[in-house]
């Protein structure tokens, strides 16, 4: 297995400047500090990091197969190049297949790093970017508080952006998200079409990088800034033009210490050196002294929020009949008034039957593709003012 830069904390302690912390809270509080979580902050019981296990495993499993689905694995900035000369377009579903199994095995290994990132859960940051392509982080929320997803998708639109907040944070999979297999960057041509489609502006939303161009404070912990596309990640993001404060626990391997100059010179990062539980520690104890914890929320309101967040998804797509079904199910489950009932799945019944009497008509040839198209947009929007109707409701009652 090649050796990995593994930024173990130096013994000083972690300590930064009190007008650092207050700046730190404050724009917190605002809702204009962002988070972003690299792989060398999340820890592994045996092999150090996960990334490192996960490597571990991968480049096992490809050497058990026959042929392998792994054609060389470069230790230097950790891509891969799959076999496609002799399997094809399996090797890729293969080394999906064996990513996913790593993170779904039952091991307390990954305890360290869900730990850190339950701290992390508990902090009222509004938008959290995170390197990592696993479901750690969203495991970490799971159950305890809202939050919603996006993900860059290569060469995809971007779906619609919803800001984060305190109570309800963006997480965002810069590296794609292994439960969709296209959008995981992988290998060098992957990284290639990632930053092809940024900086083209097909794969992230506008506004959401205007969002980034307006925070007032970053953070970075464990990411892998020697290595050489972590600049040009930096630019495609418009961080080289903004005057905002970037804080980055980070020490670089010896070889690699001229980077550090490269950052503060083209960045402004402020460094200091790496000790992320620490910080994370730290960060927790004085929000808990705020009052600034977040409050986790009750079983309904986090069942409302998934089917909410999937129903919009859905209707984004779009993919009506499911929208339908979605919404159909969502007013017996959440909506205990029989007159808001009574009046919503009225108005579903009829929406339901004007667009799937449409929809027969047209297979049949009854009705022409551009009549069709138009009660297709109609009905898109009218299931959009349901959603925001059944939102409204729900909340009315809590």
């Amino acid at each position: 297995m090649p050796k990995t830069n593994d930024p173990s904390p130096v013994q000083s302690p972690f300590t930064l400047p009190e007008r650092v912390w207050e700046f730190l809270l404050g724009v917190l509080q605002q809702e204009q500090c962002v988070l972003f979580v690299g792989p060398q902050l999340l820890k592994h019981k045996t092999e150090g990091t996960i990334e490192q296990a996960l490597i571990k495993h991968l480049l096992e499993s490809s050497e058990a197969d026959s042929p392998p689905f792994i054609s060389k694995f470069y230790p230097g900035d950790k891509f891969f190049m799959l076999n496609m000369e002799n399997r094809g377009d399996m090797s890729r579903w293969t080394f999906m297949r064996q990513y996913k199994e790593f993170f779904t095995q039952a091991s307390d290994d990954f305890a360290p790093a869900l730990d850190t990132l339950g701290k992390i859960a508990e902090l009222p940051f509004s938008t959290i970017i995170s390197l990592n392509p696993d479901d750690l982080l969203t495991k970490a929320f799971a159950g305890r508080f809202n939050y919603h997803t996006d993900f860059y998708n290569k060469k995809k639109p971007p779906q619609a952006y919803q800001r984060g907040t305190k109570e309800e944070p963006l997480i965002y999979y810069m590296r794609g998200e292994m439960n969709h297999d296209e959008s995981m960057i992988i290998t060098h041509s992957d990284l290639f079409d990632y930053l092809e489609s940024i900086f083209a502006e097909q794969s992230m939303d506008h506004a959401f990088k205007e969002d980034l161009k307006n925070a007032k404070s970053f953070i970075f912990l464990g990411l892998p800034l020697e290595e050489w596309y972590m600049q040009l990640l930096l630019r495609v993001l418009n961080l080289h033009a903004v005057s905002t404060n970037i804080i980055a626990l980070k020490t670089f391997p010896e070889e690699r210490a001229f980077l550090k100059n490269v950052y503060e010179d083209v960045y402004n990062i402020e460094f200091h050196p790496y000790h992320g539980q620490e910080f994370i520690n730290q960060l927790h104890d004085r929000c808990q002294e705020a009052g600034m914890m977040k409050q986790e929320v009750n079983p309904q309101l986090r069942s409302f929020q998934k089917d909410y967040d999937q129903l919009n998804k859905l209707i984004t797509a779009p993919l009506v009949d499911d929208s339908l079904t979605l919404l159909d199910r969502m007013i017996t489950d959440y909506i205990p008034a029989k007159t808001d009932a009574d009046d919503l799945n009225q108005k579903l019944g009829t929406l339901s039957a004007s667009y799937r009497g449409s929809y027969r008509n047209f297979l049949q040839g009854v009705v022409k593709t551009e009549d069709f198209q138009v009660t297709q947009t109609k009905t898109i929007r009218m299931l959009g003012d349901l959603s925001s109707t059944i939102h409204q409701l729900f909340h009315e009652q809590q």
